[in-house]
């Protein structure tokens, strides 16, 4: 599916940890985005694999309230060394580059040929919604096309490590 993880999403489950699983109080679709947001908290290790908080999901909601960037920092960190598209973008997408969704497509389908253009597709979208989404890289990486309404990007990793 082409869902990743939002800002809001990760305050709730901040917020609720407890039973955020057990409940339905998030509001997300059970079948459709919570395998998602499961499956990136895992990657940025809040989470274990049996959805419990990890040691450093604790700390994380710890710091959360007064220090929210530094928070996302780490989780994004995280992401760039455990989920593989965010590994593949740290890898591959060079610095100060700007480019389209198209062109991360393309460079990611060029990286997997065996993989599915559907499944690139959802994949890069999950990647540009989770850097849209959370607010510090947000704010760090997107600009708007100079010559183009499409959105560009420019690789933030360099800028929050």
């Amino acid at each position: 599916n082409n869902f990743g993880m939002n800002g809001d999403w990760v305050e709730y489950f901040f917020a609720c940890n407890e039973n955020y699983f057990e409940e339905n109080t998030h509001g997300l679709n059970i079948r459709e985005q919570i395998p998602s947001f499961v499956k990136w908290l895992q990657h940025a290790e809040i989470i274990d694999e049996n959805k419990k908080t990890t040691q450093l999901g604790e700390v994380l909601m710890n710091l959360y309230i007064d220090m929210p960037d530094l928070v996302w920092q780490i989780i994004w960190i995280n992401l760039s060394y455990k989920s593989p598209i965010a590994k593949w973008y740290k890898e591959n997408v060079k610095w100060g580059t700007e480019f389209t969704f198209n062109d991360i497509e393309e460079l990611v389908k060029t990286d997997y040929p065996d993989v599915s253009p559907k499944t690139v597709h959802n994949i890069v979208y999950a990647l540009f919604t989770v850097c849209i989404l959370i607010p510090i890289i947000s704010a760090i990486c997107l600009t708007e096309g100079r010559e183009s309404p499409s959105r560009y990007w420019e690789v933030a990793i360099p800028k929050i490590i």
